[in-house]
């Protein structure tokens, strides 16, 4: 995800990056330059098909009323003060990716509820259904918000 992600993003900015050289954080810079260095058409082209590939399966298995459900995250969330360039360098984000990155890769719509704090900080369950079907996962969490006490 986080590869053609950056290629995306290299492919929309890349010239204005070149040519204006924005200031951009460390991470940014590195990640755009790196990737767009780094990326050759048969790379490109093998991570587009196993996206495809991906989407196609997961929107099977979600087709037919099919819901998905997960933690949001893998560890309990960062405090805004854990946040700094050393935490990007660790693993949380990567391992994040790893269920952050379904909806994107599927095109499958998801829907995050807060259910409980662990250390002071809110634990998110993650609902997914398949393409298209957005309308009822809404209705289908709704109501599990409403059974659950919610208003």
């Amino acid at each position: 995800m986080g590869y053609l992600l950056s290629i995306e993003i290299w492919n929309s900015f890349g010239a204005w990056v070149t040519h204006d050289k924005p200031r951009l954080s460390p991470g940014a810079a590195a990640g755009l330059h790196g990737y767009a260095e780094a990326s050759d058409r048969k790379d490109i082209q093998r991570r587009l098909t196993f996206r495809k590939t991906f989407q196609r399966q997961l929107n099977d298995f979600l087709s037919g009323g099919n819901i998905l459900c997960f933690p949001t995250t893998v560890d309990p969330a960062p405090r805004l003060d854990e946040i700094t360039p050393a935490f990007y360098e660790g693993d949380y984000v990567p391992r994040s990716m790893g269920v952050n990155a379904i909806s994107s890769l599927s095109r499958a719509p998801q829907i995050t509820m807060p259910v409980a704090d662990i250390q002071g900080v809110p634990v998110g369950l993650s609902f997914m259904a398949g393409y298209g079907q957005d309308t009822t996962l809404m209705g289908i969490c709704n109501l599990l918000y409403s059974r659950c006490g919610g208003h």
